[in-house]
Order: C-alpha cells, then sequence, then structure tokens
C-alpha cells in the first residue's frame, strides 16, 4: 500500500512538472524595429487643433474616419483644400447641433420661430425666439409657449 501511495504522489509530480513546462526559446527573440512616422501634414494637424472634438468625440471621430476612407477612395487628395472642405461640410451636415454657437460663412440661416402672445394685453404681441432660443427651450424640454412667455417677462423687465 505505501508502495503504491509513492507511485500516485510521483506520477502526481511528473505530471504537474509535464503541465508547468516551458520550453526555453532557442534563439533570442527579434526585436521590432518600429517603423518611422512620417512627417504629418501640416494641414492636418492645423485641421485637428481647430476640431478639438477629433479624438474626444468617439462618434464624430469615427465619422470624421469613415469620411476620410470614403474621400481618398473616391480620389480626392487629402492635402487639398476640396478634401477639408468636404469633411467639415459632412460633420456639420451629421452633427449641425455641435457646432451652433460657430458662426461660419457656409452655415445656414434658420427661420425664427414665431409663437403666440406671451401676454394678456389688448394689442396683440408676438415674441420671435432665435433659433438659440428655440434649441435652449428643446433642450430643456420646455414648450415654446411657456418659453416665449419667459423670454417676453424677462424683456419687460429689462425694458422697464
Amino acid at each position: 500500500m505505501l508502495k503504491a501511495q509513492k507511485e500516485l504522489t510521483n506520477a502526481a509530480l511528473r505530471a504537474e512538472k509535464v503541465n508547468n513546462f516551458r520550453p526555453t526559446p532557442l534563439q533570442p527573440a527579434p526585436k521590432v524595429v518600429q517603423p518611422s512616422h512620417p512627417q504629418a501634414d501640416p494641414k492636418a494637424q492645423s485641421w485637428q487643433r481647430n476640431n478639438d472634438w477629433f479624438g474626444q468625440d468617439e462618434e464624430m471621430t469615427s465619422l470624421a474616419l469613415a469620411v476620410h476612407t470614403k474621400l481618398v477612395n473616391s480620389g480626392v487628395d487629402p492635402q487639398s483644400d476640396e478634401y477639408y472642405q468636404r469633411l467639415d461640410s459632412r460633420i456639420r451636415q451629421v452633427f449641425p447641433d455641435k457646432f451652433e454657437s460657430e458662426e461660419t460663412a457656409d452655415t445656414r440661416q434658420r427661420p425664427k420661430s414665431n409663437v403666440a402672445s406671451a401676454s394678456r394685453s389688448v394689442a396683440p404681441k408676438k415674441i420671435t425666439l432665435s433659433a438659440s432660443e428655440v434649441n435652449i427651450a428643446k433642450r430643456l424640454g420646455i414648450p415654446l409657449e411657456r418659453y416665449a412667455r419667459e423670454v417676453a417677462q424677462l424683456r419687460r423687465n429689462n425694458n422697464g
């Protein structure tokens, strides 16, 4: 019985050694040489500085990379002005709310929203909300009429 126990223990030790065996490499691992990165295009660097969302906003960055691939595959030179105009145009088209605060020449003027009078005066008055005021009301989840009443009240308080 004792002999069988010793053989069982030896077998378990050998199995453990086999399971933990790691062959030694015959040759040292070759050193990986990092490819040198070409100098970045100055236009690309300038564009990235002007678009601080790039690399920060995952969705916008993914779109920019997809548009880049599409433009390059369609033959547009990625160092041309046309490339950056088309890239910016597409990103602004998909994410107009991200660029509301910027006043650019190619941004369309949105019509102003007219809502009912904010006061109950005899003379009918209409409050015209700017596009940014409409967006603020929507983001806050406030109906436009209620927001217009508050704007009218603020304007009355500031004027009188």
